[in-house]
């Protein structure tokens, strides 16, 4: 509610005399979400022109979708032990030998990435036993994730730990958009795995960038929104920020974090940076829209929609009812 109120405040300001500023102020002000993401930006023109339009992405679709439990799929009894968290089935079989850990299941995985995707607390140990027998820590997957990428996207400090103890290497990008693991982190707002790639390197992480020129804080600008990541996506912004990450970071659209969360809508992220540095509002693309622009544009619908909606409804109770001829 708080945040909102804020953010709109700052609107008011730029507000003309028809606007209404006391309507602005009053404009979603009780903490609900705006309307869709599918918004029409204003663009700048120049004096006397018509308002130029272009229309926003309707959603994130190029970060990875949230992780679910995964089927079993294991073709060895290594990888069957490893799923099903049998930690001294898993040290008696090592013990014994002749066991090939490069094997791969049914969906391409290692035994060691099997356990990196694991959420339970008994995946570190089985982490342990399987680089101590040999496991490589650079193993990757078919879209070119690393183990740290998988423990990152799971959540589970104790075995990005391990990973990173290992030799395991936050710098590591994937194949598909070029993410490490603290992009993975970011979008998935895992907040201790988050705070471990900080401290084990700060440095990784403030320079980590996608093939869109995104930053780990971008990549948690674009889930703020998402009502189960709202809460740890502020937690990870604290995180990045505190290890240095810039907020005025840009893509390869000129686009900075505060950007994103305007865009869809992740009004209390966004307050939350505009806290540390209002001027962050102001910062342009480089089609020369700021994350102010983009928040008017979505009160200015928000205004609209409500009104079509209030007009209809009177309009539906003033109408006559049929009459019959009989």
């Amino acid at each position: 509610m708080a945040a909102s109120a804020r953010l709109f405040r700052q609107l008011a300001v730029r507000a003309t005399a028809a606007t209404g500023a006391t309507t602005l102020l009053a404009a979603n002000c009780d903490g609900t979400k705006p309307p869709g993401t599918r918004e029409l930006n204003r663009l700048p023109t120049k004096t006397g022109e018509a308002p130029k339009l272009q229309r926003l992405p309707s959603k994130d679709a190029d970060l990875p979708e949230p992780p679910s439990t995964p089927a079993s799929t294991a073709s060895t009894r290594l990888h069957g032990l490893v799923e099903t968290r049998d930690v001294e089935g898993l040290r008696s079989l090592l013990r014994d030998g002749h066991v090939n850990l490069a094997a791969r299941n049914g969906d391409g995985l290692t035994a060691l990435l099997v356990a990196a995707r694991l959420r339970e607390h008994e995946a570190a140990e089985i982490i342990r036993l399987l680089t101590d027998a040999g496991a490589s820590v650079d193993d990757i997957d078919r879209l070119g994730r690393g183990a740290l990428h998988l423990a990152a996207l799971a959540g589970n400090p104790a075995t990005t730990r391990v990973l990173l103890q290992r030799g395991a290497d936050p710098r590591r990008v994937d194949a598909r958009r070029g993410a490490t693991p603290a992009h993975y982190a970011a979008a998935f707002a895992r907040v201790d795995a988050m705070a471990m790639l900080c401290a084990h390197d700060a440095k990784a992480v403030r320079d980590a960038r996608d093939r869109l020129g995104r930053s780990p804080l971008h990549w948690s600008a674009l889930s703020a929104h998402r009502p189960w990541a709202s809460q740890g996506s502020l937690r990870v912004a604290d995180e990045l920020l505190a290890a240095g990450a810039s907020p005025r970071a840009r893509d390869r659209t000129g686009a900075t974090p505060a950007h994103a969360a305007a865009r869809l809508g992740a009004d209390a992220w966004l307050d939350q940076l505009a806290k540390r540095d209002t001027g962050l509002l102001d910062e342009r693309d480089n089609r020369g829209v700021s994350p102010l622009d983009m928040l008017e544009t979505r009160y200015r619908k928000t205004r609209l929609r409500s009104r079509f909606a209030f007009d209809n409804w009177s309009l539906q109770i003033r109408l006559p009812r049929p009459f019959s001829r009989d």
